[in-house]
């Protein structure tokens, strides 16, 4: 049953984050949408990133560094204050399958994915919904995922959002307004492929393919390359390929 009315609190933890955050340190607190007028929506780029540290109220990619070592620098929240964490706001979502997005904050922005590859983008200080993708997949492919049409979430890269959709394709989004921008058939849809995992976007030249085909022979995956612009859209599936985007080529 794919539209559910539901409450889950996919993006509790940050809500819940939030809460603790409002009467703390400002260079710690998550900024809120409005603090940055003129700044381009989920304006993140390679340095950005690799200096992700000096922006502890920022989580701009998948696992927050290239590292991906999910470790948070922020210190307001310990052991001694934890008891005291309560809930600053909730989103309903429109279904009660299994959610496993890991959510973005961008300079206030919330993105984060939700079942059947639904892209969302929130005030990250309020919950206030400020658009939503959905990429309309076909009820009927959810016989080919193995775990439920969970989706992992998205990157951002210069003012575009990726997604990988249950169906296996790429799409760019919009950052500002959750249009989107192009979209790539990544797998073949005659095969039962499914993508549930989030994109990584890394700087052009900074991509080697022999370490891509080293982690394909190691492995036995393959990724997607597409080049956006100023970085390449990462997903991978059962193979390497090879194929062009709107923007250019792989």
């Amino acid at each position: 049953m794919r539209n559910l009315p539901g409450r889950f609190l996919a993006v509790g933890f940050a809500a819940t984050l939030l809460f603790a955050m409002g009467c703390g340190k400002q260079s710690e607190r998550v900024p809120a949408a409005k603090e940055a007028p003129g700044t381009k929506p989920a304006a993140v780029d390679g340095a950005r990133i690799l200096s992700a540290d000096k922006e502890p109220g920022n989580w701009m990619s998948y696992g927050r560094t290239y590292s991906e070592e999910r470790f948070s620098p922020l210190k307001q929240i310990n052991d001694q204050n934890v008891g005291t964490l309560g809930l600053a706001w909730y989103f309903d979502l429109d279904t009660r399958r299994g959610q496993e997005a890991t959510p973005l904050v961008i300079d206030g922005v919330m993105y984060f994915t939700s079942a059947w590859s639904k892209v969302h983008a929130l005030n990250a200080a309020t919950g206030k919904e400020l658009w939503s993708f959905d990429p309309q997949i076909d009820p009927a492919w959810a016989v080919n995922a193995c775990c439920d049409v969970v989706n992992r979430g998205v990157a951002a890269w210069n003012g575009k959002i990726f997604v990988g959709t249950l169906d296996g394709r790429l799409i760019a989004l919009d950052a500002a307004s959750g249009k989107k921008v192009w979209e790539e058939q990544t797998t073949d849809p005659s095969k039962r492929y499914t993508i549930t995992g989030a994109p990584r976007v890394i700087k052009g030249r900074d991509l080697d393919r022999r370490v891509v085909e080293e982690w394909r022979r190691r492995y036995r995956l393959g990724f997607h390359g597409l080049r956006s612009r100023s970085g390449f859209a990462l997903h991978w599936y059962g193979k390497w390929r090879s194929l062009a985007s709107q923007d250019s080529e792989s």
